[in-house]
C-alpha cells in the first residue's frame, strides 16, 4: 500500500513538474517571439543600444575600438561602457554571420532562454511564477532593445545559482562557472564592480555558518584576486586611453550631425 501511495505521488509530482516546464517554456517562446517581432516591424534603437551596435560592428569589421563617427572627437577609445556586450554581439555575428542588430536579438534570447533556466533551478516549484516577472514593461523593453540589462540579470543569476552549486558539492566545473560570471558582470556594466562586496559578505556568512569549509574559501578568494585583477588592468586601460576611468561625457541623437544620425538605419542591414 506503501509503495503504491508512493508511486502516485511521484506519477502527479512529475504530471505537476512537465506542466511547470511547459509554461517556461511557453513564456520563453513568446519572449524571442516578441523580441524577433519587434526587431523586424519596429527596429528601434535608443542612445544606449546605438553605442553598443556602433562599437560592436567597429569590433567585427577591423577591430576597431574607438568611436569617433558618434563623437564629436577624433579617434576615442570606447570606454564609455565596458566591452563585454558588445564583445558578445560580434561573437554571435561571427556564429551566425548575421548583422550585428540581428546577432544582439538572438544574444537576448539566449539570455532569457538561461535565466529562465536558471529560475527554474532556483525556485523549482515557483519557477513558472517567478517567471512571470519577465513580462514587466522594463524587462521587456530592455530585451527588445540591445541593452546590456538583459545580459547583466542572466550574468548575476548564473553567479549566484554557481555560488550555491559550490556550497553544496564544490565541484570544479562550478568554480569554473563562478569564475567566468563574476568576471564577466563588471565587464557587461561598471556598477557590477559591487558584486565582489557580494561575494565577499556572502562567502563569510556561508563560512560562518560553516556552510562552506576553508578550502573552498581559498579557491573563491583566489579566484576573486584574479578577476579582480583583470579588471583593474582593463580600468587603468582605460584611463590611459581616455583619461577617465569609466569613460566620458557621451552625445546623445539629438546633438549628433545629420551623417553620424543616418548611420543607425546602417545597423538593420
Amino acid at each position: 500500500m506503501i509503495d503504491v501511495d508512493k508511486k502516485i505521488t511521484l506519477a502527479v509530482s512529475s504530471i505537476l513538474q512537465r506542466r511547470r516546464d511547459l509554461c517556461l517554456l511557453c513564456i520563453y517562446l513568446f519572449h524571442c517571439l516578441f523580441i524577433m517581432l519587434a526587431g523586424y516591424y519596429l527596429g528601434k534603437l535608443n542612445p544606449d543600444s546605438t553605442y553598443y551596435l556602433g562599437i560592436a560592428k567597429r569590433i567585427l569589421e577591423d577591430f576597431n575600438f574607438n568611436m569617433s563617427f558618434l563623437y564629436n572627437c577624433n579617434q576615442q577609445f570606447f570606454s564609455h561602457y565596458p566591452l563585454g556586450y558588445p564583445f558578445l554581439i560580434v561573437f554571435i555575428s561571427k556564429i551566425t554571420h548575421l548583422s550585428v542588430f540581428w546577432s544582439s536579438k538572438i544574444l537576448n534570447c539566449l539570455i532569457i532562454g538561461l535565466i529562465i533556466i536558471l529560475i527554474r533551478q532556483l525556485f523549482n516549484e515557483s519557477a513558472a511564477v517567478v517567471a512571470l516577472a519577465t513580462f514587466h514593461y522594463n524587462f521587456m523593453e530592455m530585451s527588445h532593445y540591445t541593452m546590456s540589462e538583459v545580459t547583466f540579470l542572466g550574468m548575476i543569476l548564473l553567479l549566484i545559482y554557481s555560488l550555491s552549486k559550490i556550497t553544496q558539492n564544490g565541484k570544479s566545473i562550478w568554480f569554473v562557472i563562478f569564475f567566468l560570471s563574476m568576471t564577466m558582470i563588471p565587464f557587461i556594466r561598471y556598477i557590477g564592480i559591487y558584486i565582489y562586496l557580494f561575494i565577499f559578505i556572502i562567502t563569510c556568512i556561508s563560512y560562518l555558518r560553516d556552510e562552506i569549509n576553508y578550502r573552498k574559501v581559498k579557491k573563491i578568494a583566489i579566484l576573486c584576486g584574479f578577476s579582480i585583477s583583470l579588471y583593474i588592468i582593463y580600468l587603468c586601460i582605460n584611463f590611459y586611453l581616455t583619461g577617465h576611468i569609466t569613460g566620458y561625457t557621451r552625445k546623445y541623437l539629438s546633438e549628433l550631425s545629420g551623417e553620424n544620425y543616418l548611420i543607425l538605419n546602417f545597423f538593420e542591414n
